[in-house]
């Protein structure tokens, strides 16, 4: 009866509208063209027993010859709690098959089924079962087939992540060359496989991750929007829905182990085990201090971004609203420090989409309308990219090659970039009025707007914006708001970046907004709106009268113009936030704050000839690489 309960409950606020973290479905499929998928167990660190689907190429992998002299199967792993029956689209929701298990998921048929052009004749021909890869599907521990109780991204998952790829890597077809492949929950996973560390991981393409248990449900000790309350449940419920309901008795021999699996370790509880750890999972995810044991487990920033191993090409969009913009560069940036001829990316103004979503479902080869985000060729430099660090083939794009980044502004615009955030930015301290505000249900706040935008003087944003405030509170936990806004001419204001706060006591406090890669054109001004809610967060009400003294918001400008350097158009899965701005101006004392002086120069040969890198990197040309 409590599962039902909860199941109903979970089922209506899905129903409602509230994200949920994955996104896209697992619907079991036949095997793709070119391979047979066969069920694979085998033992976690702790001897949990771990399912895969994995789709070998027909002709097998002995034949399969790779340019660095191995033999056998390059392999693609991907894990999470999508795969297996009962989970979405499945009997979690009430409805689907559950004894197709052993069938194919289709998750990422987008890039494991898409048919590559390799005789360059416009037409697609081969996917990369028949090009000699081999993929492995895992069931993170708890889900479909796997044994265990679901961990959310603890210790249990993390050493998962690390059986899987060495597994993968030391099987007779393989040719101990491993990549990863994930987006959202299953790129967690990856990130997780970045700080374990493991024999035979060479390379990881990395989607809209999750990076920090933490960052998922808070920032700044505030609660992100109410969904998230119901995401361990909902994955518990993944969970509990095959291995208590018709699955066990419709396919005995193969739900065993999801049956008698180790239940988990509560490590503040003395190690005894805790068979309810969905339990436990729902109630230590409202503890919003991040030092907190369970949010530590989480939180892979320190290992990961130390790897100087592994091969990552990486994209995340800044106004994804699932995993959130706030996880974009705590790994990220560690990467770019430790190994930086190895790490490249995509950035750009997109939702919680892949590189490899198109409109409509199509894929049409270089019409870059065709794809979500605005450009083709991703899943093509996800490719050579596997190629080069799986098969030790020469990169066939020069953007591979040279470890660029390739970065989308809100206008649609795309150029390269050498690293990211940019190398050449200053920094621009905008004034933040003194006001008041009430912590309330309600967006009652103040803004501080600049002067326009001078024709000419035109610059960008790139990166994340830094915000100071000075505030005075008479109760604890106060909720601080922030919004930095492009303010349109007509009043309508689209937002850059954001960020949230919850203010213990009185006191200074400095944080970073949400990122963003933003040109402020001729006539706009940048607004800056401070207020106790958000669309985007959970508000605590405290309804007392938040006093800001004064503060800055700190934005980085770079100096350089950018050229225009790649092909691709606006997103189609852009989300902004909009408000409607009545004022003009506002005075700062006797100051209206100024924002000239800020356009920037051109990169000349007499930058380079006095040692200035290129900000953009050494890529020449404006035509599509892979075209």
């Amino acid at each position: 009866m409590k599962l039902r309960l909860v199941s109903l409950l979970i089922i209506s606020l899905i129903t409602a509208g509230l994200s949920v973290t994955g996104g896209g479905s697992a619907t079991a499929a036949p095997s793709p063209r070119g391979s047979t998928v066969t069920d694979a167990w085998f033992p976690s660190g702790d001897g949990t027993m771990l399912h895969a689907e994995v789709a070998l190429p027909t002709d097998g992998c002995d034949a399969v010859d790779n340019a660095d002299g191995t033999t056998g199967c390059p392999v693609i792993v991907s894990m999470g709690p999508y795969f297996g029956s009962g989970v979405q689209d499945g009997v979690a929701l009430g409805f689907g098959d559950i004894t197709n298990d052993a069938n194919w998921s289709n998750r990422f048929s987008d890039f494991f089924e898409y048919e590559f052009d390799t005789d360059d004749d416009g037409e697609g021909d081969t996917n990369i079962f028949e090009m000699g890869y081999a993929v492995v599907q895992v069931d993170s521990r708890g889900y479909g087939e796997s044994g265990g109780c679901n961990d959310y991204g603890g210790h249990g998952e993390q050493m998962d992540m690390a059986a899987a790829v060495t597994w993968a890597g030391t099987q007779d077809w393989s040719n101990g060359q491993v990549g990863t492949w994930g987006k959202s929950y299953d790129a967690w996973t990856q990130v997780m496989g970045l700080a374990e560390n493991p024999p035979h991981l060479e390379a990881a393409i990395i989607q809209a991750p999750i990076i920090d248990g933490y960052g998922i449900a808070y920032v700044n000790g505030v609660h992100h929007d109410a969904g998230w309350y119901v995401t361990t449940n909902l994955y518990a419920l993944y969970d509990y829905s095959p291995n208590s309901i018709a699955a066990v008795t419709s396919n005995p021999d193969q739900q065993v182990h999801s049956v008698t699996g180790i239940a988990g370790i509560n490590p503040n509880n003395n190690g005894v085990d805790t068979p309810a750890c969905w339990a436990q999972q729902n109630a230590e995810v409202l503890n919003p201090d991040r030092d907190w044991y369970f949010w530590q487990e989480r939180d892979l920033r320190p290992r990961a971004s130390r790897n100087d191993d592994v091969a990552v090409f990486y994209t995340h969009g800044f106004t994804d609203v699932n995993t959130k913009p706030d996880q974009v560069f705590g790994v990220y940036d560690g990467l770019t420090a430790n190994n930086p001829e190895n790490t490249r990316a995509w950035f750009g103004q997109w939702n919680h989409v892949r590189g490899s979503d198109a409109n409509g479902g199509g894929y049409d080869r270089g019409d870059h309308d065709g794809w979500v985000v605005g450009r083709a060729g991703w899943n093509e430099e996800a490719l050579d990219w596997l190629n080069h660090y799986l098969r030790g083939e020469d990169f066939a794009y020069a953007v591979n090659d040279l470890n660029l980044v390739e970065a989308q502004d809100q206008l649609g615009n795309w150029r390269t970039e050498a690293q990211y955030p940019s190398t050449d930015v200053r920094y621009l301290d905008m004034p933040i009025a003194a006001g008041t505000y009430t912590d309330t249900m309600s967006s009652n706040g103040y803004w501080t707007l600049s002067e326009e935008v001078a024709a000419g003087e035109e610059f960008r944003i790139t990166g994340e914006a830094e915000v100071t405030i000075d505030v005075d509170i008479t109760v604890p936990n106060a909720q601080f708001v922030g919004v930095l806004y492009d303010v349109l001419p007509g009043g309508q204001a689209e937002e850059i970046g954001r960020s949230m706060y919850r203010i213990p006591s009185s006191g200074e406090y400095t944080f970073t907004t949400h990122p963003g890669d933003w040109v402020m054109e001729a006539g706009h001004r940048l607004g800056f709106e401070i207020k106790s809610t958000h669309a985007e967060s959970q508000p605590y009400p405290t309804g007392q009268t938040v006093t800001v003294n004064g503060g800055t918001v700190s934005m980085p400008i770079p100096e350089f113009v950018r050229e225009l350097n790649l092909d691709g158009t606006t997103t189609t899965a852009r989300s902004l936030m909009r408000d409607a701005v009545s004022g003009t101006t506002v005075e700062l004392g006797a100051d209206v704050f100024d924002i000239s002086s800020l356009a920037a120069r051109p990169y000349t040969q007499a930058d380079a000839d006095a040692g200035i890198p290129n900000p953009q990197g050494d890529f020449e040309g404006t035509v599509t690489p892979f075209e």
